[in-house]
């Protein structure tokens, strides 16, 4: 049985031989094998993020499905910086900067009298369109129907601009991932 190798053997082989050649293989083949491994951790790592955001997000909208925004009597300022605030607190410590997740984080809120009427909005060259629109549809605000936002369509939508495989999507032009989480629903009838 020449020609079946233990694994053991051809690894002492490889420490024995006193020739380059192994070790100029090695040195080709190993910056092609690390960079697709560091690409797999970090698509990853963008999916966790991506999925933590959605958790994140559909958390943070419950304030406004059962209107706890609409009647606390606070601006959409004061509303968008809490709900912000509320979803930097879930993302935990995946972005870049946590301590700067409010400003890093992108927010669009807006609501409709039907379904049809919300538009979500895109995403490019790292910025969400209409990025820092908040109108909940309080009563001060509120068109006749669906007075004090009770039972309005929502679309509230979340994003966060993060660097694609960090240490080298600084140095590469488009080396950024926008991603982006929508949810949309009918506030409860609240009173």
């Amino acid at each position: 049985m020449r020609g079946i190798m233990h694994p053991g053997s051809l690894i002492g082989r490889f420490l024995r031989h006193k020739g380059g050649n192994p070790l100029i293989q090695f040195a080709l083949v190993a910056p092609v094998f690390f960079a697709l491994v560091f690409m797999i951790i970090d698509d990853g790592l963008a999916i966790f993020t991506q999925a933590t955001l959605d958790n994140a997000t559909r958390d943070a909208s419950r304030n406004i499905l059962l209107g706890t925004y609409q009647q606390n009597g606070s601006t959409d300022a004061t509303n968008k910086s809490n709900f912000k605030t509320a979803v930097c607190n879930e993302m935990g410590g995946l972005m870049e900067s946590q301590s700067n997740c409010t400003s890093i984080l992108q927010v669009y809120v807006n609501n409709a009298s039907s379904f049809a009427s919300l538009t979500a909005q895109t995403g490019s060259g790292g910025t969400l369109s209409n990025n820092g629109t908040f109108s909940i549809c309080q009563t001060a605000d509120c068109p006749s129907s669906g007075a004090s936002g009770v039972s309005r369509y929502v679309i509230v939508q979340a994003a966060y601009d993060r660097l694609y495989i960090p240490f080298i999507g600084r140095y590469v032009s488009g080396g950024d991932l926008l991603l982006i989480s929508t949810i949309v629903f009918q506030t409860e009838p609240y009173s």
